[in-house]
Formats: C-alpha cells, sequence, structure tokens
C-alpha cells in the first residue's frame, strides 16, 4: 500500500494474472492462504475468497470466491481503474 496502487489480491495457489491492459496501474501479489473458510467479527465464518482487488485508500473494490469470475473483475478494474490500455 506504500506505493498507493491499487492491490489484486490473489488466493489461487496457480497465480493468476492480471487481464491484459491493467498490469501498468494495479499490483498482482500473490498470497499464500491455506484456510478454505475465513471467520470474520461480525459476519461469522465465509467461504475465502479467490481474489481481492483493493482500492489505493484501502476500499475493497471487488471480491470474488470463484477463479472463474475474470469477467466481474474487468468490469470492477474498469469502473476504478479506467479502460484497458
Amino acid at each position: 500500500m506504500e506505493t498507493a496502487r491499487p492491490l489484486l489480491l490473489d488466493f489461487t495457489s496457480g497465480g493468476a494474472a492480471i487481464p491484459a491492459g491493467w498490469s501498468d496501474r494495479v499490483e498482482h501479489v500473490l498470497v499464500s492462504a491455506a484456510d478454505t473458510v475465513w471467520n470474520l467479527p461480525g459476519a461469522g465464518k465465509i467461504p475465502a475468497p479467490v481474489g481481492v482487488l483493493v482500492r489505493p485508500d484501502g476500499y475493497v473494490a471487488w471480491v470474488a470466491t470463484d477463479s472463474s469470475d475474470l469477467d466481474s473483475l474487468r468490469a470492477a478494474l474498469t469502473t476504478w481503474f479506467g479502460p484497458a490500455s
């Protein structure tokens, strides 16, 4: 977060890449996660996400629990960071 750039936190074991056209603006971080269920305060147990897009201000812009959800990732990237270059 020190670079004030958006982060795509990738919890998949294979490391899905950022869709073409946003890698110049979004940092891709592969996160090792063994848990398949997260226990969140106030929300209880939820399925662990496979990807989380975090805006530079720290707010979550997108979450996916299915690694095939690239269409909604592209939509979130376009909404928050402009069209693909």
